[in-house]
């Protein structure tokens, strides 16, 4: 997949990015500001190779809603609220 950064086109590893989401317990809206975001985006860009830019979790965040957007996430039931 490609994604406009900075004004510039990269490649990242869908593939990878949804396994690594798919291993964690949290749905996209829960993610943000949470141990599991930083361990998600420190194991994806560890395994990045040096041709390839890291991203922040900020910039990950916005892919895996695109990603959910297009229908290519695993859906993860949502907690419920004491209703």
């Amino acid at each position: 997949m490609k994604i406009a950064a900075n004004s510039c086109m990269y490649n990242f590893d869908t593939a990878k990015l949804i396994k690594l989401y798919s291993e964690q317990p949290r749905t996209v809206d829960d993610l943000p500001y949470t141990d599991e975001m930083e361990q998600l985006a420190n194991d994806f860009n560890y395994g990045q190779l040096q041709t390839l830019p890291t991203f922040s979790c900020r910039e990950l965040l916005l892919i895996l809603q695109r990603l959910r957007k297009a229908n290519k996430l695993v859906r993860k039931p949502r907690k419920k609220n004491g209703r």
